[in-house]
């Protein structure tokens, strides 16, 4: 076996868009030189983070090892070095394999020592494919592998084996590879998998982890020896993440295959009661699950753009990872089981009619929606138990999903407006569908304040800077309904502000499952729609007719015009060449809204 190493002199176009597991939520307490002891709580992920003391400064450690507060002015720099670290981070991506996560499949996975630390784990080859292989892993606290995780989650569609060697000992210590440079990004953690690559090119067929015959391996996993940085105060740790070789200016060929796409993680817990001891499936569950297909749902800029909402640890793409002390992840959603092709999307049914329904817990792949006044938005009405992955969530009841994917234009930090739809289409360039503070495309509605998107939002002097995460703050309890306030009845409301014709009401959870009575409009809706005589194709320079097709059972009283977001009145607009959204917010006699939109082109 032949391999290829080249260092480029230039750094490549081309590389794997960065996603990372979030710092693990809580504080802890820190050992100063002096013995005397500090509050920490850790911000951010692998791609801009910081730590915070108990007053709320945020704090880096200076020549003599000690934690000290920053000024304000530094303080702020860090957060806006992190905001641009990221957006040069997206501009630079691989497609993921295409169709990885179905039927049976091998991945490879490497475990490193540095020349200052071993594993402190027995027999780590072993217990490291037991953690991610053993059918009903119970060892360390375990409820099941990462085998059993997506294999039941996917209901048998997706069986991964994870074929784990080493550990291999690197060439130097700790703090050469996850040491932090003057911007806390980790040093060089792309050379440590190179490295132990190299190493094991005796030994590993690399080509048989080419799943999709595109000429690169689909994913090297690594695990670390030691604490990771996301749930410690060890800041020569590696972060957890996925990224890529290239990034690091490494090409690297191992039996006619590209290595490129790789993610690692840490193999003792940092916090917790676990901590000191080996890890569990959480953030490699989290990092694999970018590699198979699945975007973050946490607020991927921090507060850049307003602290956003989103599924919280309900979701192992949020902070779900870390469920169980990290040992027992959530079931993954209906929402996130289509993206991975698992489920066809016919399965989010409307409700046919008024009536009592029951909804069983999410791992019987059942789920209802509703739709909305904008086409691409809708509510997803789910159930999540107390059982299976589940176990580990901080409350039960029934979910509701708010999701967006319609034309709708967003505005995300790094690439300005941009419509919901491409946010998720385009996932793996951006990562931006929760970004927006004041409209995530992907958030679970609090029962107890359902209108409410900064409900579970923190500004603590403990926290130092926005924070958003109710199972911090005991808030948890309140989001499922019918939760702790006993929250029996929902309409949902669009992001336009119209509400919805169908209403749930009599909403209880009991035995794992959700009941509940549905009110459906005693006769169809009638909808406005805007004229449109050139079926979407018109000629630039000509004038465009703002008209609706009338309605006679539905009166109005007024019509406001946008064109492309901005106001315009009159009987008719000019266009200009190109694409155009033309939206209509008609306000009807019975005092509700309707929004309709029409997307056209000028030629």
């Amino acid at each position: 076996m032949k391999s290829k190493i080249l260092l480029s002199l230039l750094f490549l176009l081309t590389a794997l868009s960065l996603y990372a597991v979030p710092a693990r939520p809580g504080k802890f307490r820190h050992v100063q030189p002096d013995g005397s002891t500090i509050t920490l709580v850790r911000h951010g992920d692998e791609w801009g983070h910081w730590l915070t003391d108990g007053a709320g400064n945020v704090v880096r450690k200076d020549a003599d090892g000690f934690y000290r507060p920053v000024p304000a002015s530094k303080a702020e720099s860090i957060r806006r070095q992190a905001a641009t670290r990221r957006a040069e981070a997206r501009r630079r991506r691989v497609p993921r394999a295409s169709g990885i996560a179905l039927d049976k499949k091998h991945f490879l996975v490497i475990l490193v020592a540095f020349s200052d630390l071993d594993f402190k784990t027995p027999d780590a080859n072993t217990a490291f494919g037991n953690l991610l292989n053993q059918q009903g892993y119970s060892a360390n606290g375990g409820k099941g592998s990462a085998r059993d995780f997506y294999y039941e989650n996917s209901q048998g569609k997706f069986e991964p084996v994870f074929d784990v060697y080493g550990p291999v000992k690197l060439s130097h210590d700790k703090a050469y590879y996850g040491g932090n440079d003057s911007d806390d990004n980790d040093l060089r953690p792309e050379q440590a998998v190179a490295e132990a690559c190299e190493a094991l090119d005796g030994q590993v067929d690399f080509s048989r982890y080419d799943n999709d015959g595109d000429g690169q391996v689909d994913l090297v996993f690594m695990y670390y020896a030691g604490h990771g940085e996301a749930d410690s105060d060890d800041e020569d740790s590696i972060w957890p993440h996925q990224w890529s070789l290239s990034n690091a200016d490494i090409s690297l060929t191992l039996d006619g295959c590209k290595v490129d796409s790789y993610a690692c993680s840490n193999e003792l817990e940092g916090m917790g009661t676990y901590k000191g001891q080996m890890c569990g499936i959480g953030t490699a569950c989290h990092e694999f699950g970018h590699a198979m297909g699945l975007p973050d749902f946490y607020d991927t800029d921090y507060d850049t753009n307003e602290i956003a909402a989103g599924p919280f640890e309900f979701s192992l793409m949020s902070g779900g990872s870390y469920n169980g002390e990290g040992r027992i992840p959530p079931y993954l959603g209906i929402e996130e089981r289509i993206l991975l092709g698992w489920l066809d999307r016919s399965v989010l049914a409307e409700f046919p009619k008024s009536g009592d329904y029951v909804l069983p817990p999410v791992q019987e792949n059942k789920a209802y929606k509703t739709l909305t006044d904008q086409e691409g938005e809708y509510f997803i009405y789910e159930c999540r138990g107390a059982s299976g992955w589940d176990a580990g969530l901080p409350a039960h009841g029934m979910l509701v999903y708010h999701v967006d994917k319609s034309s709708r234009k967003v505005r995300i930090e790094d690439f300005g407006q941009v419509s919901a739809a491409d946010l998720w289409s385009k996932w793996e360039q951006t990562n931006s569908i929760n970004e927006n503070g004041a409209h995530p495309c992907y958030y679970v509605v609090a029962a107890i304040e359902p209108d409410n998107l900064k409900y579970g939002y923190q500004y603590l002097p403990d926290y130092g800077a926005s924070y958003f995460d109710p199972y911090y703050e005991g808030l948890a309890v309140n989001i499922p309904f019918p939760g702790a306030k006993k929250v029996t009845a929902y309409t949902a409301r669009s992001w336009n502000g119209v509400e919805s014709s169908v209403s749930l009401s009599g909403i209880a959870y009991a035995d794992g499952q959700v009941t509940f009575h549905v009110t459906m409009p005693s006769a169809g809706l009638s909808y406005y729609s805007i004229s449109n005589p050139g079926k979407g194709s018109y000629k630039a320079g000509s004038p465009f007719a703002l008209a609706l097709n009338e309605v006679a059972d539905l009166p109005y009283t007024s019509v406001e015009w946008r064109l492309d977001g901005s106001a315009v009145s009159g009987p008719s607009v000019t266009l200009t060449a190109g694409a155009h959204t033309v939206e209509a917010v008609v306000s009807l006699q019975n005092g509700k809204r309707q929004v309709v939109t029409l997307e056209l082109s000028a030629e």
